[in-house]
């Protein structure tokens, strides 16, 4: 993985280093030390591995022939030196993350688990062991399209390294740049002191139908020179190519002052003349490196990475600007994209989508491959590339056509001696299948439209076929959106969560349903369900649309299909019965109810008469559907249970003089006193109309409880109290997800720390009578007020009525939470 690393952070010494002695060196150790800080670690690792066999000890040496060992591809010796250097106390977080990784190299990936679960606790800000730990667990994302994927390895007549790989059309024709120390088998007159192989070069190759190499020789002009020349990238726009190259120009190298020759990025542009001249970029600097070039479509923003100070590791991802001639200050892309590690060769797809190489965010080891899309200025939706295009070694410099389907990227994998390949892929998708159908009929919906929404945005609308599916590319392990619009539906909204695994099924169903109105038709005087009644359907807000007439089952019983939103008129009738009708309006969404209709009709008995009951909300006065209400009627064993219409309403029949006793209650909503009525029905009068109040249960609301009261400075729960705390328990028992507070409150009679003292434990008393009969201690709590929130102006030393003290003393449920 380092080499990859350092070759953006590479230096080629051109004087030696002036390493750290130590007096007690000796000359073995001397030089292995100059020859690891001249980068030379073939050579140094031999010198280190002599010197372990008589100073086993030597914790500098060991650590270094780690690192020589990793530099050069020999992962598992690294991963054995990586533990005794930790064994010997050399238990830095980079040293047990180093050791993760080659230990994932090596296929060993519980022990990975074990190392960055002990970095994660040894230093728990450096988030590499967490992102570490999370790919590891959860690997099914990243082989969710493994097989989307074909990939096979460019046929290249290649001793070395290659990678980087560039597409660039000229003329109708298609060649490749590549990096790479292979092509040539010539004898080089000085070599990489890294590994004692050539110096890389960019190398154009012909390809023939944008994917089959062909003849490769090194790029002409003056790009090429004896230092390392990188990767690049090319503005079509202007003909110019961007690439890496060490700090050398015009025959003079520039290094920094501790004598290292960093890596800059120049331009090659062709003059009027057609020959080509090299421009360096204007943020160069010999203090850091700048290199791996990317260009947007149209030459004007450059993407680019160095690790120039002030960047949140060791290499980031920056960006500029073209205006006029000059570009703009570099931008760090910011911590979405940049990690505690390092981010490197970074590619533009369509000037939408980010590619670049991390070692910071865990992944599958080595170097993997990311993506991010941009939405508005920013980078967003970090994402590994999943496998294939990673695997447990170095994945890297990919390249992706504009249809996004196929593409190149290098990789060491299968590689025995940690060379550098090129790899061709495509990408064939699956699309996922997502079949609307209706859910009462079990039929499919054709040409039902759906919205796919990720994040709040919309990312594409299909509409579905005759056998209501519609085919779409979605990416795996995402929570979408699906908002199903079709003709005679009200609109569908479906959180679905795709497939992560690789043979997880992509097909995926919505189902939706019309609104519908289920009419009973019953004798409103005997309360008997009335069959074959004839009963009408008459859209208002469509004039032209036939009614629909249809007859009453055994139970009375009609059911409707509606439009949602629209408004009609219900009407029924039956021989020797009167005509009865509702006008309704259909449920706009599916999060509203089916509209319930009770019509009412027969021959009323003598001295019968109509009562007709609403149920509305106290705070507002809307109706309150499906609402149960219970009637009372003198001389009869047991109550009436009847529900509320769409409306609110209930209409039933009684006799005069009667004594009638109603109470309603409604999930979602508190009785109160107005709740209930006690009447006797009048003589003489044909409907009595009866209006009865549900308070509707709000986070934050706070309601009083009548008919809670306690002996004098006693806190016991009496038995009247208890009845009034018994339906508190109702009420959190229909209402699941509601949590109270239970106040207490006094009247100002007494001192304040009496007061205090007597509410919490009226207060505790009555939160404990609550969980005695069930409900969870969690969902209730106690808390006792005294007279710090007196209602009215009765405070000390106020001469009051006995009624308004009363009215401060009280116990009031407080709404904490409620959905």
């Amino acid at each position: 993985m380092l080499k990859k690393l350092l070759f953006f952070i590479l230096v080629l010494l051109l004087s030696l280093l002036i390493p750290v002695t130590v007096n007690a060196q000796k000359p073995l150790e001397k030089r292995a030390n100059r020859l690891y800080d001249n980068f030379a670690y073939a050579e140094a690792g031999e010198l280190y591995a002599h010197l372990l066999k008589k100073s086993p000890q030597n914790k500098q040496a060991v650590y270094r022939l780690a690192i020589c060992h990793m530099n050069t591809g020999n992962t598992r010796d690294a991963e054995k030196t990586f533990a005794a250097a930790i064994g010997l106390g050399m238990n830095d977080a980079d040293t047990y993350i180093k050791l993760g990784v080659c230990q994932i190299m090596n296929a060993k990936r519980e022990e990975a688990r074990i190392t960055f679960e002990k970095a994660q606790k040894l230093y728990p800000a450096d988030m590499r062991s967490s992102f570490y730990l999370e790919s590891l667990n959860n690997t099914d994302l990243i082989y969710a399209e493994s097989e989307a994927y074909r990939v096979e390895r460019l046929p290249l007549s290649s001793i070395g390294s290659d990678f980087s790989p560039l597409v660039i059309s000229e003329g109708g024709k298609s060649k490749m740049l590549l990096v790479s120390n292979g092509l040539s088998s010539k004898h080089p007159k000085s070599k990489d002191l890294w590994n004692k192989k050539r110096w890389f070069d960019l190398w154009e190759i012909e390809m023939a139908n944008d994917s089959t190499p062909t003849a490769a020789t090194p790029l002409s002009g003056a790009v090429n020179t004896k230092y390392h020349e990188g990767p690049g990238s090319w503005n079509a726009a202007n003909n110019e190519l961007a690439f890496t190259r060490n700090a050398y120009y015009k025959g003079r190298v520039t290094r920094s002052k501790d004598r290292v020759n960093k890596l800059n990025i120049f331009f090659s542009r062709k003059n009027e003349q057609g020959k080509s001249a090299i421009v360096p970029f204007e943020h160069n600097n010999a203090e850091y490196s700048v290199g791996h070039p990317a260009f947007s479509a149209d030459g004007k923003t450059l993407i680019f990475v160095s690790d120039m100070p002030g960047g949140f590791g060791g290499t980031d991802i920056y960006v500029c600007t073209l205006s006029g001639n000059s570009w703009s200050k570099p931008q760090n892309l910011g911590p979405q994209i940049n990690s505690a590690g390092n981010e490197m060769f970074p590619f533009l797809l369509n000037d939408a989508t980010l590619f670049f190489s991390s070692s910071g965010w865990g992944g599958l080891g080595g170097l993997d491959i990311y993506k991010s899309v941009r939405e508005e200025s920013a980078w967003v939706s970090l994402e590994n590339a999943g496998s294939p295009l990673n695997s447990p070694s170095d994945d890297f410099g990919v390249f992706v056509f504009p249809d996004g389907r196929r593409g190149f990227f290098s990789s060491n994998r299968n590689s025995e001696d940690f060379s550098d390949h090129v790899y061709r892929f495509t990408y064939s998708p699956r699309p996922a299948s997502i079949t609307v159908r209706d859910r009462d009929e079990l039929s499919p919906v054709a040409n039902a439209e759906i919205e796919i929404l990720l994040n709040g945005k919309t990312k594409a609308t299909i509409k579905t076929d005759a056998s209501g599916t519609a085919e779409i590319w979605l990416n795996p392990c995402k929570n979408y959106t699906f908002k199903t619009r079709a003709e005679g539906y009200p609109e569908h909204e479906k959180q679905q969560e795709t497939a992560c695994k690789p043979k997880d099924s992509r097909d995926y169903q919505v189902a939706i349903r019309k609104p519908k109105a289920y009419v009973k038709v019953y004798d409103m005087y005997n309360q008997k369900n009335i069959e074959g009644a004839k009963v009408r359907l008459l859209n208002l807000s469509t004039p032209a649309a036939a009614p629909i007439e249809l007859l009453s089952d055994t139970g009375g019983f009609v059911r409707f299909n509606l439009m949602p939103c629209q408004e009609y008129e219900i009407a029924a009738e039956k021989k020797d019965m009167p005509l009865v009708g509702k006008k309704i309006k259909a449920p706009c969404s599916l999060s509203e109810p089916d509209v319930a209709v009770r019509l009412g009709t027969g021959i009323a008995p003598p001295k019968g008469l109509i009562l007709r009951i609403n149920i509305v909300d106290e705070q507002n006065g809307a109706p309150v559907p499906n609402a149960r209400v219970n009637v009372w009627i003198t001389g009869e064993k047991t109550p009436r249970a009847l529900i509320a219409d769409a409306y609110g309403e209930i209409e039933t029949i009684t006799k005069e003089g009667a004594g009638v006793s109603l109470e309603t209650n409604c999930v979602g909503y508190f009785s109160t006193s107005k709740s209930k009525e006690k009447f006797n029905v009048p003589k003489g009068d044909k409907s009595v109309l009866k209006t009865l109040k549900l308070l509707k249960l709000s986070e934050g609301g706070i309601i009083a409880l009548e008919g809670i009261y306690y002996d004098l400075n006693k806190t016991n729960i009496r038995k009247d109290a208890a009845k009034v705390l018994d339906y508190v328990v109702q009420v959190m028992t229909e209402n699941p997800q509601m949590i109270i507070e239970l106040g207490s409150h006094t009247d100002s009679r007494d001192t304040d720390e009496r007061n205090m003292k007597l509410s919490e434990g009226r207060a505790a008393a009555a939160a404990e009578y609550i969980v005695s009969k069930g409900i969870e201690a969690t969902r209730i709590s106690g808390k006792g007020y005294g007279e710090t929130q007196l209602k009215n102006g009765c405070g000390d030393g106020v001469k009051c009525t006995e009624a308004q003290h009363q009215e401060n003393r009280r116990t009031e449920i407080k709404i904490i939470s409620f959905d």
